[in-house]
C-alpha cells in the first residue's frame, strides 16, 4: 500500500509535542475467587458461583437468583460446584440454562463488563455455536455471547451482540483454540462503541463501532448458559464464576503498548525510537518478563524486562528502519511471563513509511474543520485537485480563558489530530494549521461556547 507525504506548518509541532497519557486501570483479580467490594461493591451488577448448598444464589448480595431449566449444578467446577448446560440443536432443541428473572439492574446503562470460567466438553462439536450468556433473543436490545462454529482448524471466536434500541452490532474476538480445559473469557464494552475481548488476561482483539452509545435496556431473563428461546444452543460443558458489572474492567496482569507520537514516516526520514511500554496492572509484583518485538517477516529484537512492582512500568526503545520500502508494516510486541495459568499477550500496531514525494505547487483549501471532516472529506478534496487544506482546530474559550501557551484541545482532540496528520502524510495530503491570535480567537470562544454541543469546530457566521 503506498503512503506519502504532510507539509507541517510551525503549528504542527505544538501538536506532535503533546502526549496524551491513559488512565493506569488495576487488573481484577480474577485467578482467584472474588471477595469483597470485587464480589458484592456497587458496581457488581451480579455474581453466581454455583457453589454446593448455595448453587442458585446471587453471590454480589444483589438478589438475582438463580431458577435451573435443563442445566444443572454440579461438582467439579473451578473452585468447588458448576453450572453444567448441554448441547442444543442439532442434538437436542431444548433449553438448558440457569435464568435470572428480568431486572432493570441487568440492562447496563453505560459501560460493562461479563466474565465467567468455562471449560468446554468433549461433546462441543465443531458445528455447534453455544451460547454462554444471553439477553437479547430476538430483540434490540440489552446483550449476547456466544462461541463461533469452529474453522478448519479447530479455532473459534468469541460473538458478542449489542442491541442499541433500533438495530443491533455483532462483534467478533481474535480466533483462539477453546481446548478442554477451565480458562477464563470476558468481554468489555466502554459505552461509546468499544468491545475488548480476554482469554486468561490476555487480549483478544478489540472492535470498534463509532457512534455507538450504551445498551438499550430490554426485558427478558439473563440466561446463562444458553439462548433465551429455541433455537437452543446451549453450552456443552461447565460454567463458572460468572460475573456482571457495571464498568468496563481491565484483566491483563501485565500489559504491553507502544507509545509513538507518529505512526508514519517519510522514506529515509530520521525516525524517533517507538516506546514499547510494559506495565504491571495487578496488585502484585510482576517476575521475569521476556518481551519480542518484531516486524512481520523481517525478524525479532529480544528484550528481558526486569521484575515490576505492582503498577509500575518500564519503556524499552524500538529502532523502526525508514530505509524500508513504502509499505505498510505490523510491528507486533509478545511479552511472556511465568504464572499459573502461564500468561502471555500480544499487541499489534501498523506503521508506514510513505514514498518521498515529488516537488509540487500547493493548491490550498481554505478550512474544512476538525480532523473527523478532513478524513472524510480528503478523497472529494484530491479528486478536485486540492494538495492541501487548512485542517487544524482548538478549543479556542480554553485558550483564551488561559491567557498562556496551553495544550489546544483535549486529549481526545490530540488523538485524533495526530491520527489525521498520519492519515493525511499516508495519502500524499498536505495540512496547514493557523489559530489567528486578538479579537478573533475571542470571538471564535464566544461561538464556539454557544454552539459547543452541535458545532464543535464553529466559524464567523461571515468567514467560510
Amino acid at each position: 500500500m503506498h503512503r506519502s507525504r504532510i507539509l507541517l506548518t510551525s503549528f504542527v509541532v505544538l501538536f506532535l509535542a503533546i502526549k496524551a497519557f491513559a488512565q493506569t486501570q488495576r487488573s481484577e483479580t480474577w485467578q482467584n475467587s472474588y471477595t469483597g467490594s470485587d464480589a458484592h461493591g456497587p458496581h457488581v451488577l451480579g455474581y453466581w458461583k454455583f457453589a454446593p448448598g448455595t448453587a442458585t444464589a446471587d453471590s454480589s448480595g444483589k438478589g438475582h437468583a438463580l431458577t435451573f431449566d435443563g442445566a444443572r449444578a454440579t461438582e467439579g467446577g473451578k473452585r468447588d460446584g458448576a453450572l453444567e448446560s448441554f448441547p442444543g440443536i442439532p442434538v437436542e432443541d431444548r433449553r438448558h440454562a440457569a435464568l435470572a428473572a428480568a431486572h432493570p439492574a441487568l440492562s447496563p446503562k453505560g459501560a460493562f463488563s461479563a466474565e465467567l470460567w468455562m471449560k468446554p466438553g468433549v461433546n462441543l462439536t465443531p458445528a455447534l455455536s453455544p451460547f454462554l450468556l444471553d439477553k437479547k433473543y430476538v430483540a434490540h436490545t440489552d446483550y449476547q455471547w456466544r462461541l463461533s462454529a469452529a474453522d478448519q482448524g479447530g479455532a473459534r471466536r468469541m460473538q458478542v451482540s449489542l442491541g442499541f434500541g433500533e438495530d443491533s452490532e455483532t462483534m467478533h474476538s481474535e480466533p483462539f483454540q477453546p481446548r478442554t480445559d477451565w480458562q477464563h473469557v470476558a468481554f468489555t464494552y466502554d459505552g461509546a462503541g468499544e468491545v475488548r475481548f480476554f482469554r486468561n488476561g490476555a487480549p483478544l482483539g478489540i472492535v470498534r463501532r463509532p457512534g455507538r452509545g450504551p445498551v438499550a435496556p430490554g426485558k427478558h431473563v439473563l440466561s446463562i448458559g444458553d439462548r433465551v428461546g429455541s433455537s437452543y444452543a446451549g453450552f456443552p460443558g461447565l460454567l463458572d464464576e460468572v460475573r456482571l458489572c457495571a464498568r468496563a474492567l481491565e484483566f491483563r496482569p501485565v500489559a504491553v503498548e507502544f507509545r509513538a507520537e507518529r505512526r508514519t514516516w517519510l522514506r529515509m526520514e530520521k525516525a524517533e525510537p517507538v516506546g514499547v511500554v510494559v506495565r504491571n496492572l495487578s496488585e502484585a509484583a510482576a517476575g521475569k518478563i521476556e518481551l519480542r518485538v518484531s516486524v512481520e517477516g523481517l525478524g525479532e529484537k529480544n528484550f528481558t524486562v526486569p521484575a515490576l512492582a505492582a503498577g509500575a512500568a518500564t519503556e524499552v526503545a524500538y529502532p523502526f528502519d525508514t530505509s524500508l520500502r513504502p509499505d505498510t508494516y505490523r510491528l507486533t510486541a509478545r511479552l511472556e511471563m511465568a504464572s499459573e495459568p502461564p500468561f502471555a499477550s500480544e499487541e499489534r500496531a501498523d506503521f508506514v513509511i510513505a514514498p518521498r514525494p515529488l516537488p509540487r505547487m500547493p493548491v490550498m483549501m481554505w478550512g474544512i474543520g476538525g480532523p473527523e471532516i478532513v478524513r472524510k472529506e480528503m478523497p472529494r478534496l484530491k479528486d478536485l485537485g486540492f494538495t492541501h487544506c487548512l485542517g487544524g482546530s482548538a478549543d479556542y474559550g480554553a485558550i483564551w480563558a488561559a491567557k498562556k501557551p496551553v495544550q489546544p484541545w483535549n486529549d481526545e482532540g490530540v488523538r485524533e489530530t495526530k491520527a489525521m496528520l498520519d492519515f493525511a502524510l499516508a495519502n500524499n495530503f498536505g495540512i496547514a494549521f493557523a489559530l489567528s491570535p486578538g479579537g478573533w480567537l475571542k470571538e471564535r470562544a464566544e461561538l464556539q461556547r454557544v454552539n459547543r454541543l452541535g458545532a464543535p469546530y464553529a466559524t464567523r457566521p461571515d468567514v467560510n
